[in-house]
This record gives C-alpha cells, sequence and structure tokens, in this order.
C-alpha cells in the first residue's frame, strides 16, 4: 500500500492505495475457512482551505473485494462482476479551534455487496446480493482530540 498527502497553498489532497490477499475466515467450529482473494481499494480526497477553519472537499473511493481468488474455476465463489462499490462524498470539515473538527457530507454509493451472515463468507451462488442501484447518505459528526 502507500499514502500521500500534500498541501500547496490552501489546496489540499489525499490519496491512499491498498493491494494484497485476505482469506475469507469462518468462526464456526468444524466450517472450513473461505476462499483467498486478491483485493484491492483506493482513495483521493481534495479540498480547499478557506479561512476560519473551513475545509470544503470532495473524496472518491473504490473498492475491489476479489480481484481474484485460489480457485482455479474463472467462475468460483469470488469472482463476481460486481463485488466491488465505489461512493462520492462532497462535504465540509470545519476545525472551530484546534483539536476539534465538525464534518458533514453528503456520500452516494453503488456496486456494494452484501454479507450473508457473521461468520460466513460471501457466496454469490447461494447469497447473490449485489446491488446496481446508488444510494446517498447525509452524515454530520464532531470529533475533539484531547
Amino acid at each position: 500500500g502507500f499514502d500521500v498527502m500534500a498541501e500547496v497553498a490552501n489546496v489540499v489532497v489525499q490519496s491512499e492505495a491498498t493491494y494484497g490477499n485476505s482469506t475469507l475466515l469462518t468462526l464456526l467450529p468444524g466450517t472450513p475457512n473461505g476462499p483467498t482473494a486478491t483485493g484491492g481499494s483506493a482513495y483521493v480526497f481534495a479540498g480547499y482551505r478557506l479561512p476560519h477553519g473551513f475545509l470544503p472537499h470532495v473524496r472518491f473511493e473504490y473498492i475491489e473485494l476479489s480481484m481474484g481468488d485460489d480457485y482455479s474455476d474463472p467462475d468460483g465463489p469470488l469472482v463476481a462482476t460486481r463485488d466491488w462499490n465505489n461512493a462520492v462524498a462532497i462535504g465540509v470539515n470545519w476545525d472551530p479551534v484546534k483539536h476539534v473538527r465538525v464534518r458533514t457530507q453528503y456520500e452516494v454509493v453503488t456496486g456494494l455487496a452484501s454479507q450473508p451472515a457473521n461468520g460466513t463468507y460471501y457466496d454469490p451462488a447461494t447469497a447473490a446480493g449485489y446491488s446496481d442501484e446508488m444510494s446517498g447518505t447525509f452524515s454530520v459528526s464532531a470529533q475533539a482530540d484531547f
């Protein structure tokens, strides 16, 4: 993986990307673990600092859970055409005083894969739950660092 951050004048740009393998584990005794997948994710954040601690920004995220798996079958349980999600967020961070941040954003997500149940791995053959619908979420949060 890698991450970078740059702030030039009032422009802030951050990005991070990861790539690796994951074995999907089950917590049920006597049940074998799921397959191993190669996955990756990345985001890019760009914002512009305004006076009085305001930082309007936009962020794009992409996650691909199973770019490949350890099955020789190209239609194996982790090879799925919509086994990914992406999101675009637009928001404003506000730092009214040092160590306090208030965040507001609206995020639109599409392509999210569902999980059938806790302790099991996702198998599209038995629990296909991909969605081509976009969903949006508005959120507000506050953080104080001590």
